[in-house]
């Protein structure tokens, strides 16, 4: 019986195999006996590195464009003749740093009813409340000088107000984003209030 067990611890050390010991399963690897399941990594071994996860959201870069058209449609309080629509179409760029803010320029044109035709050079400072420059929600101030296009035309307005809205980036960069706008703008009886609903499409780097 010693003999057996002897050729038995013998020939599992030759052939660096297992033992079953009180139910468990003794491994025998390179002269070190290791108590487990199965093999185990020599403790002399250093494990390999391993490489960190990239955390979600935007990435730390270069900065970001956009280049997008839209149109708007804007409605005013009475003093602008009965909540008189005014129909923009504008031109956009914006410029997103590697966190969450964003500069936006814009060049467009309204026509306020049937009769009066402004050029328009606007601002806007955006910050992603939620998600980032290549998808989220923002908010943010912004403001439009308009010029009036007629010779015999007298308007010359400093349209101040706000801004929110949401920004998708498609794969392959096509971009679309919808905002809603309120502004306060001075006039000579009065402030004038206008409020509306702007739709853009256009090109983004993400």
């Amino acid at each position: 019986m010693l003999l057996s067990a002897f050729l038995l611890v013998g020939g599992a050390q030759a052939a660096d195999s297992e033992l079953a010991v009180d139910g468990e399963v003794l491994v025998v690897e390179e002269g070190q006996a290791h108590r487990g399941r199965g093999p185990h990594r020599h403790p002399n071994r250093k494990p390999k590195p391993r490489r960190a996860r990239r955390a979600p959201g935007p990435e730390v870069g270069p900065w970001r464009h956009s280049a997008m058209g839209s149109v708007a449609v804007l409605y005013g309080d009475e003093n602008a003749g009965e909540a008189t629509p005014w129909v923009s179409l504008a031109y956009h760029s914006e410029v997103a740093d590697p966190r969450r803010m964003s500069v936006v320029g814009m060049l467009g044109v309204t026509a306020v009813g049937d009769y009066t035709e402004l050029l328009d050079f606007g601002i806007q400072g955006r910050y992603y409340v939620a998600g980032h420059f290549a998808q989220g929600i923002f908010v943010g101030p912004a403001v439009t000088a308009s010029l009036g296009l007629d010779e015999d035309s007298e308007w010359a307005l400093l349209r101040p107000g706000a801004t929110v809205g949401a920004k998708q980036i498609m794969p392959g960069g096509l971009s679309v984003e919808m905002r809603l706008i309120g502004e306060f703008i001075p006039m000579e009886d009065g402030p004038l209030v206008t409020y509306g609903i702007s739709f853009g499409v256009g090109a983004s780097t993400r």
